[in-house]
């Protein structure tokens, strides 16, 4: 699982390569022993496909493997203790992830993943929970002044 500033240091690359046209993404930990990164991001142009919840289709994507392991546990700062290193770009393969790690991805879901339960971390930020509210809110009160004009009108028929 990631720490807060692993995620809002991911959410940062993923706005800055949605704007440069990858509006697709995968990222997952990498656990395994040995390895010099351990977050893993691939994104793509174009639609990534889920076949499996653990594996994935891509085309023309690009590699970005992260160290944030230099960190010190009370401050991370990612310009400074954080490594990331484009290891391919115009990726065509198909990635089998490990079962093991946390996934987070806005891939398409295939008929076979129908059981897909890999969260966006976009849509699983923070700051959707005020979208939501608000909206939940906007619903309550057109609800509230639907009553009171179907109830209004209601009475005013039995005069």
């Amino acid at each position: 699982m990631f720490s807060q500033q692993e995620i809002d240091y991911v959410l940062s690359l993923i706005n800055t390569y949605r704007r440069l046209g990858y509006k697709y993404y995968i990222c997952h930990t990498v656990t395994e022993n040995d390895n010099n990164y351990d977050i893993r991001i691939f994104f793509s142009q174009k639609e990534i496909k889920a076949v499996t919840s653990t594996t994935f289709d891509l085309t023309n994507a690009i590699q970005i493997d992260i160290d944030s392991s230099a960190r010190n546990d009370n401050s991370y700062n990612p310009s400074t203790h954080s490594r990331d290193t484009l290891v391919s770009s115009d990726l065509t393969k198909i990635v089998n992830v490990n079962a093991a790690e946390f996934i987070y991805t806005n891939a398409t879901i295939s008929a076979a993943a129908t059981t897909l339960i890999n969260p966006d971390l976009v849509l699983n930020n923070a700051s959707n929970y005020s979208d939501t509210l608000l909206l939940a809110t906007n619903l309550f009160m057109c609800s509230v002044i639907f009553l009171y004009l179907f109830f209004k009108s209601i009475l005013r028929l039995r005069r």
